[in-house]
């Protein structure tokens, strides 16, 4: 086992009531635990007052167990709060409950009935990180953090309102009542920030009060003498400890207009992002339509990246993942026709790369070790390999249709399709974006979503991008010897039939500047693909078939850049002491052209990372919570490069 293992809680059942075998406690009390959730935390944080009038709103919560104590926020949110106004509720839990354990544990509570079963239906795998989630027609973000407490809210940015301070007894659970959790709460609590909880236990009063809460006992609740509330009295304004990769400045609230630039998936997902938080966006595309490009190719596939190891890398494509699956079923519940079918996927691996991904204990609805027999089956076609990994909750899609769809939903956004920005302009306040003839649009904010071209907008330093090849070939559903019946991936990919054709891809190729056919690209994907599926081997005598080629662009680290972007001489004249090893005492935080964000470098992974990165740049514009860890924000960020080359000097 890798110390990123994530143990589920063991649960025992006693007269219907969920019991902890690893801390010897019930979860809640069969006849009493809503209302109690209702009284010490609802009430102890004065919330439905406070809500009246809320448009924005943090709760931070330790310890989800069975998410009773979210469901009870979200009918009072749902029920108090403006229509417009939005809850982002963030909960760390170390034993996440399995979904089935959830149900049961939460069927007793009919009155949650509507809010319980979206909750159920968007329940993210219990694999370690951020899961974000979108419920309730938006105006709740849940956003769980699978993993120990202090160590995963030490990852969190954030500024939360008000605390629930939950979990099981310091008696029974005591390190996570540790002071390494209260410095955090310390640290991610705005000035008068509340927190209430069950229990009153001198560490913890002691533990708070030294990180500067004001503490409180109340009347306590049932059979309970005494409850915890409180109020933050320190600090607000703390030392950042990254200076260098600082949260830019939100933009003022009433000021909610942006540009995006690029019409592909990037592009759409940046725009979607923002308007569905009430922004007006101008999208401007230089094809007549969305789609195009590297969006536009038949089919994809949507899978997670997993590695042998828990870095930042992957912490990040298993967060994209999980968020861009859940938004997608969601949407294919509400529209079926929705070019999205999530069949699983099967990777043909290594015997190697098998065995250290299933050491890793993710969950089975995330990724399964097949024996090959069981993996034939589910494919429907003869596969060739030492190993094979299946990924469920994986699948294929059309990628220009799901941006077309995109485009749809979003009606009420300003589409500015054949039109081409050549250059971007800061003036006092505004971005304006220019054309041959003109100026296009003009806005506080600006996203640049156009892939490789967006080194031509002189934006202020050069960023990072590669630019390579990618070719597909289309096979007519007639001449395929046999049609597998989900995807199947190693090193090229096939998908099933879509829109009666195959898909084979895709090639990668640097410093090839033509996109006209390749047959003898075409002739080594065809190749590879037969010493995976031997049925396939006669392919290679068919003439040129069908397909597609276009440019994809990536980073030297494969991932992409995201968040907003400084000018670099400014930046690195700034940060130039970090070559003599000064620490973060030394700086003050990082100088952003204000506004202006990147979505740029997904290379052939777009359908899973944009999602994410769109709402990391909303949130960062913003000012609300950042989906992502810490770590990963910093491994996203547009100067990382810049910053790895002052730290060498």
């Amino acid at each position: 086992m890798t110390e990123n293992v994530l143990i589920p809680a063991r649960l025992q059942w006693r007269d219907d009531e969920p019991f902890s075998a690893e801390f010897g406690d019930v979860y809640f009390s069969r006849h009493q635990g809503l209302a109690e959730s209702r009284a010490v935390f609802l009430a102890g944080n004065e919330l439905q007052q406070r809500w009246r009038h809320a448009h924005h709103f943090t709760v931070a919560e330790t310890g989800f167990g069975t998410g009773l104590n979210f469901l009870a926020a979200v009918e009072a949110w749902l029920g108090t709060a403006p229509a417009r106004g939005v809850l982002d509720y963030i909960s760390v839990e170390k034993h996440p409950l399995r979904r089935v354990d959830l149900q049961r544990a939460l069927e007793p509570w009919r009155e949650l009935a509507p809010w319980r079963d979206e909750l159920l239906a968007a329940y993210p795998p219990l694999t370690p990180g951020f899961h974000l989630r979108h419920l309730y027609a938006g105006r709740v973000r849940l956003l769980l953090l699978w993993g120990e407490a202090a160590a995963m809210l030490a990852e969190l940015e954030a500024q939360v309102d008000a605390w629930f301070l939950d979990g099981f007894a310091p008696a029974r659970n005591p390190d996570m009542w540790s002071p390494a959790l209260f410095q955090q709460l310390a640290r991610l609590s705005r000035e008068g920030s509340t927190l209430a909880s069950f229990t009153v236990a001198g560490r913890v009063r002691r533990g708070l009060g030294a990180a500067g809460f004001e503490i409180r006992k109340v009347p306590g609740f049932g059979g309970k003498r005494e409850n915890l509330t409180g109020r933050y009295r320190g600090e607000e304004a703390r030392r950042e400890e990254f200076p260098w990769f600082a949260r830019p400045q939100p933009v003022a609230g009433q000021d909610r207009c942006a540009i995006v630039i690029g019409g592909g998936i990037a592009g759409l997902t940046s725009a979607w992002a923002l308007w569905r938080r009430g922004w007006q966006v101008r999208l401007i595309e230089r094809e007549p339509e969305v789609g195009r490009g590297a969006s536009g190719n038949l089919t994809g596939l949507l899978m997670p990246r997993l590695g042998r190891e828990f870095n930042p890398q992957i912490q990040f494509y298993l967060a994209a993942f999980s968020f861009a699956q859940s938004v997608l079923e969601s949407w294919k519940k509400q529209t079926p026709q929705l070019p999205w079918w999530q069949s699983g996927v099967l990777e043909l691996v290594d015997l190697q790369r098998q065995q250290a991904i299933a050491q890793q204990g993710l969950d089975v609805r995330l990724v399964q070790p097949l024996a090959m027999d069981e993996a034939c089956r589910l494919a429907g076609v003869k596969l060739q390999a030492e190993a094979v990994l299946y990924y469920p909750l994986a699948g294929y899609l059309q990628p220009a249709v799901l941006c077309q769809a995109l485009r749809e939903r979003m009606a009420e956004v300003d589409f500015l399709c054949q039109r081409e920005a050549l250059a971007v302009v800061r003036d006092k306040s505004h971005w304006r974006v220019m054309d041959g003839g003109g100026e296009l649009a003009c806005a506080p904010v600006v996203i640049v979503a156009n892939g490789f071209e967006a080194r031509y907008l002189a934006l202020g330093g050069d960023l990072p991008l590669t630019r390579n090849r990618g070719q597909l070939c289309y096979l007519d559903e007639a001449l395929a010897p046999v049609c597998p019946r989900v995807p199947v991936c190693r090193g090229v990919y096939l998908t099933p039939p879509s829109q009666g054709r195959l898909c084979i891809g895709a090639s990668y190729e640097h410093g090839v500047e033509s996109l006209e056919l390749d047959c003898a690209v075409q002739q080594d994907l065809l190749a590879r693909l037969a010493e995976a599926l031997p049925d396939f081997a006669e392919l290679a005598s068919l003439p040129s078939l069908a397909g597609r080629a276009a440019f994809r662009a990536g980073t030297p680290d494969r991932l992409p850049l995201a968040g907003p972007l400084p000018q670099e001489k400014a930046y690195r004249q700034q940060f130039a002491a970090l070559a003599q090893g000064k620490t973060a005492r030394y700086f003050q935080p990082a100088r952003y052209q204000p506004g202006l964000m990147l979505s740029l470098g997904h290379a052939s992974r777009g359908m899973v990372s944009s999602w994410l990165v769109a709402e990391l740049n909303a949130a960062l514009l913003e000012g609300t919570p950042l989906p992502v860890p810490r770590r990963v924000f910093h491994a996203l960020h547009s100067a990382r490069f810049w910053v790895r080359d002052l730290r060498a000097g």
